[in-house]
């Protein structure tokens, strides 16, 4: 698809106001823990962006919530022992997790836009918390069990039920219900995106025609 200048500038502007909202909601949502960890409700801008910007914008949107997580985690003295066991595998998570839920968000919704729009909106919603709660998971089990059973005096065969209740459980529920019930509302956000853009390149073309000729009648 070629975008004309105009359209250039809006998208730039669209992605700029999703890549704001990330930002903002991700800092008010960190003084929101229930657990040892904030509940990530951010997800969602990523989650708009990935749908209107392919799945390359959910990374990127993805990578930007990453970096906030990552800058907040040094105020949270759980993430920051968990950063100091494994800085490497730290980083990993932090934006590995956000980044694959970008993009996971934008392929399904690829794959189903243009026949099932609002299944590629649900899934795509519903994709975002379950990936980046399934990564957090398996990199914890992977690399900081004994981080964790050296932190919180752990048994080393309870590690994955520790890390259920204390840094998932609530979390993820809410997270997941959020998107849930935003979906119509992430739905309606990108028709609206959509239809906007679409009526902007119609009204482009009779201008682009009107210019030919008055070019040819010179």
């Amino acid at each position: 698809m070629v975008f004309s200048t105009h359209d250039k500038t809006v998208r730039m502007v669209e992605f700029a106001v999703l890549t704001a909202l990330t930002v903002i909601l991700q800092l008010l949502c960190s003084v929101l823990t229930f657990g040892q960890i904030s509940i990530t409700l951010s997800l969602v801008p990523v989650v708009i962006g990935a749908a209107l910007f392919g799945p390359g914008g959910g990374a990127i949107l993805g990578f930007i919530l990453g970096a906030v997580n990552f800058i907040s985690s040094f105020f949270n003295p759980v993430l920051l022992f968990l950063f100091q066991a494994s800085p490497v595998a730290y980083i990993i998570t932090c934006f590995g997790k956000t980044v694959l839920a970008g993009v996971v968000a934008g392929l399904l919704y690829r794959a189903f836009r243009e026949k099932h729009r609002y299944i590629g909106v649900t899934l795509a919603a519903l994709s975002a918390p379950i990936v980046n709660t399934g990564v957090f998971f398996l990199m914890m089990i992977a690399f900081f069990q004994k981080a964790l059973v050296e932190l919180f005096s752990l048994e080393a065969g309870s590690v994955a039920a520790f890390v259920i209740t204390a840094f998932i459980g609530v979390n993820f529920l809410v997270e997941f219900g959020l998107n849930v019930v935003l979906c119509p509302a992430i739905a309606r956000i990108i028709d609206v995106v959509r239809h906007t853009a679409k009526k902007n390149a119609r009204e482009e073309v009779p201008a682009d025609a009107e210019n030919e000729d008055g070019e040819e009648d010179a």
